[in-house]
């Protein structure tokens, strides 16, 4: 499209490297559109072109001799905000670390490092992963047997993994990254993805900034519901959203979420108006502004993040 054409030769950097491949184009459709069949042409294009990536290191308190290293797209800004206005980005905000993903990935650590043994957590599966902190933090920790990473693409994650080591002698923890469509087969019950979760058995599934679209909220909730019913035994489950839809994905996550978890009615809706079941934690904003994470959405600064975590926590969410 020309409004692809313009968005790169606004870009200098962009630009000169269009003069000198001509997938470029396809690239910021990937970027735009999410395509898989794209995908392949921009994964060559990214292993030969430094310019196309970054890589952000975070430290945690957690994990004090264990920086995190994830990568993500480079020159992001302009196409973000067109994918904003053509309400087309499903796939596409995965590329980029949002504060959310930072607030999910401490929150993984705690829920981790608290765990008890008779709420031993074996494996973390991650929903709509992007750049994979959460699922990162996970395997940095050394206290999990299994993490499975799952998006639309995952070759970003790919390439975080490859740049963190596990700093276990052991390093026992598999890592498995997953092409997974959450908005897949929604029509049949079980869906795919449904019965994919089933048969990993995970201890925990976490969804970071994942509640932007109503059909992808809903997705969630459903899909996150349906895990806690289905399982025989404890499944925890971690969700962290800025307030994506005015505070609307929440409620819509919740609404299909509860749907599947409470059989009461009554009880369903005492807990959807409760809005202590998302309990906003402070981003670290300077940590966050160092390392050049996306800070704001549409203008809006994202200094605080809501963190649900089922089944509820006695204490509250530690920042």
């Amino acid at each position: 499209p020309n409004y692809l054409h313009s968005i790169i030769r606004n870009d200098t950097q962009t630009n000169t490297f269009m003069r000198t491949n001509n997938n470029a184009v396809l690239l910021a459709a990937s970027l735009l559109l999410g395509s898989k069949t794209i995908m392949t042409t921009t994964t060559a294009l990214s292993s030969s072109s430094s310019s196309l990536l970054r890589a952000i290191k975070m430290n945690f308190q957690r994990l004090p001799n264990t920086p995190i290293i994830a990568y993500e797209r480079n020159h992001l800004d302009q196409l973000t905000d067109h994918a904003l206005e053509e309400n087309n980005f499903h796939g596409t905000l995965g590329w980029q670390a949002w504060p959310s993903g930072f607030v999910a990935a401490n929150q993984t650590l705690e829920l981790l490092f608290r765990s008890s043994s008779t709420t031993t957590i074996n494996k973390v599966l991650e929903l709509g992963c992007g750049t994979g902190l959460p699922s990162l933090a996970a395997y940095l920790s050394c206290k999990v047997d299994h993490v499975v990473a799952t998006d639309l693409q995952v070759d970003l994650v790919k390439r975080s993994l490859a740049a963190n080591k596990n700093p276990s002698n052991k390093a026992t923890t598999t890592f498995r990254c997953v092409e997974l469509d959450l908005l897949a087969d929604t029509s049949n019950t079980p869906s795919c993805v449904d019965t994919f979760i089933r048969n990993e058995q995970p201890g925990l599934i976490i969804a970071a900034d994942c509640l932007y679209d109503a059909s992808l909220a809903q997705a969630v909730g459903r899909i996150m519901g349906t895990a806690v019913a289905a399982s025989s035994s404890n499944v925890t489950v971690l969700v962290a959203d800025p307030g994506r839809l005015n505070g609307r994905g929440r409620s819509i996550f919740l609404q299909h979420f509860l749907e599947c978890v409470v059989s009461s009615q009554q009880q369903q809706e005492e807990v959807v108006v409760a809005p202590e079941y998302f309990v906003n934690v402070e981003t670290p904003q300077d940590d966050l502004r160092n390392v050049g994470a996306s800070l704001s959405w549409c203008g809006v600064q994202e200094t605080k993040v809501g963190v649900f975590i089922w089944p509820p926590p006695k204490k509250n969410v530690s920042s």
